[in-house]
């Protein structure tokens, strides 16, 4: 029977380069019904019972021997299949927030599955404010609430556009 590191390892790529990452490949989870493959997933006995992990957590544990617990295994390398090492940090909620906010990952704007508004709305009411509209008929014309339409015209949402 094979240990979790030699499961793991039978799906890495090394990179040549030394700097590089082990990315898992190959494995899927089985039967998706949406067709994604997840190369991240892995299925393991604890205490008996069937369990899915993170291959990145679980790469944590083998190569350091301890376990993250409750917090996040995060990557310096901003690649969720690598399960190198010193690709791998323990970090939690917050940090995992600020390396997407950093790394630009984080979904806003009009991309974000619940915007109401889309990029062209939000030059639309600030040019409207701007000519003088207030926020209660802005926020009419837009379906949206005053307190939104406030927060863009004074930066503190839609800072990207």
């Amino acid at each position: 029977m094979m240990t979790h590191m030699e499961r793991i390892l039978k799906h890495v790529v090394l990179s040549e380069d030394p700097s590089g990452c082990f990315e898992m490949v190959q494995v899927k989870r089985p039967n998706s019904k949406y067709g994604v493959k997840r190369y991240y997933v892995y299925s393991i006995k604890i205490n008996g019972k069937w369990t899915m992990t993170g291959a990145h957590r679980l790469a944590y544990e083998l190569f350091y021997g301890v376990s993250p617990g409750n917090k996040l295994v995060l990557h310096h390398c901003d690649n969720m299949k690598c399960v190198k090492p010193d690709h791998l940090y323990l970090g939690n909620y917050k940090d995992n927030k600020k390396d997407q906010i950093e790394r630009g990952h984080q979904v806003r704007g009009e991309i974000c599955g619940t915007s109401i508004l889309k990029n062209d709305d939000i030059l639309n009411i600030r040019e409207r404010f701007a000519n003088g509209e207030t926020h209660t008929g802005i926020a009419k014309d837009y379906r949206v609430s005053k307190a939104t339409i406030g927060n863009i015209i004074h930066g503190r949402t839609w800072k990207h556009i």
